[in-house]
Parts: structure tokens; sequence; C-alpha cells
């Protein structure tokens, strides 16, 4: 907890800095532990086993989350990598949104905000991350990065979560014209006048940016 209170403090107003916690279980074993190919192949043929994995790292977070008490930061974040092909939504219903809801109880009543980093297309999970008790979906990526548009995750987060992110990178590449890019960026300041985004540039801002 020094350790994060002394890097906040040297950043000042420049920023904030960020406590990751684990990544939910599911996504631990999906992108840690078994990989894609694996961890589907393991729901199929071994599911006893692959609920026993889920349970041991589920009781690990739960030992760890209380222990955030205090941590004097008003923001925390999983990061998850979601992407709804991936974890798909019948995959999500099962495993992410009950551990969501319980793991951001837990932080909310000590009075932390919640956000996972969700830079995938996550167009097939948009009514299930508005229910997951999240925050902030972080690094959220629009199209032409993903399938899913700006808009449809506006409309689709109104009781939230907040987006923080918004701005696709190629939009600031040399093919994007100036007009293309000045007209997303009217659009998403005219939401923003409605209730609040972070707005910031996803999934990277590489160099060709």
């Amino acid at each position: 907890f020094a350790e994060v209170a002394a890097r906040d403090a040297a950043l000042g107003d420049d920023g904030v800095v960020v406590p990751l916690l684990h990544r939910i279980p599911f996504q631990q074993a999906l992108l840690e532990y078994l990989g894609e190919t694996s961890l589907f192949y393991a729901l199929h043929d071994a599911p006893a086993q692959v609920d026993r994995l889920l349970s041991l790292l589920d009781a690990q977070l739960a030992d760890i989350l209380p222990r955030l008490a205090d941590l004097p930061m008003p923001y925390v974040e999983f990061p998850d990598n979601l992407h709804g092909l991936m974890t798909n939504p019948r995959l999500f219903r099962r495993h992410a949104l009950p551990a969501y809801q319980r793991y951001t109880a837990v932080l909310h009543a000590q009075g932390k905000r919640v956000g996972s980093h969700t830079d995938g297309d996550v167009r097939p999970l948009l009514a299930l991350l508005a229910e997951s008790g999240l925050d902030v979906c972080e690094s959220f990526s629009p199209q032409p990065l993903t399938a899913c548009t700006f808009d449809e995750a506006w409309e689709a987060w109104q009781g939230g979560p907040l987006i923080w992110g918004g701005l696709p990178s190629p939009y600031l590449e040399e093919r994007t014209s100036a007009e293309e890019f000045e007209g997303f960026l009217d659009g998403v300041l005219e939401r923003a006048a409605q209730r609040p985004i972070i707005l910031g540039i996803v999934d990277l801002f590489m160099r060709h940016n």
C-alpha cells in the first residue's frame, strides 16, 4: 500500500495510479493457466476439474479483496481483457457475471469504484456488463477496432458502466481524414455533455498514430 501511495503522490496532478487486481477466475483460466483452446476442450471434457480450478481462484480473490479496505485509493481494476467471442455471453453469464457482482459488492462497501479492462469486442456482452456491478469499462475499443460501435455501448450503458477510452487509435492515422476524425469526436463530445466519459485513445497509442 505504501508503494502505491508513493507512486500516486509522485504523479501529482499529472495522473492517477490504478491498482490492478488479479483477473477474475474465468479470465485467469482463459488467459493465464490453460489458454483459449485448452480451456474450451476442458469445459467439455473435464467440467468438474474446471469448476474446481475456478473455485480455488475465487477463494483466493475472496481472501484478497477484503484486505484492500485500508488501501487509500478511489479506484481499482480487474485486468480482464474481455472479448465477447472468447468469454461469450453464455460463459459470461455463468462464470463472470456472478463473480463481478460479488467482487464489486465487496469493493463498493470499501468506498471504491471498480473497473475492468475491456479492450476486446464487447458487443455481445453490452447488456451483461450493465448488470455486472462494474463502474467503469476501461479501454473500451469501438469500431473500427471491434464490431461494437460507440453508440451501441453508449445506449446500453446509460446507467453505467462509465466508458474509459472510446477513441480508437486508427482515427489518429494518416489514412483517416481530419473531417472523419473531427466528426467522430464531435459525436462523442455531444454525448459527453449528457453524462461523464473518460476520453482516451484505445487500445494502444502506437508510433504510427
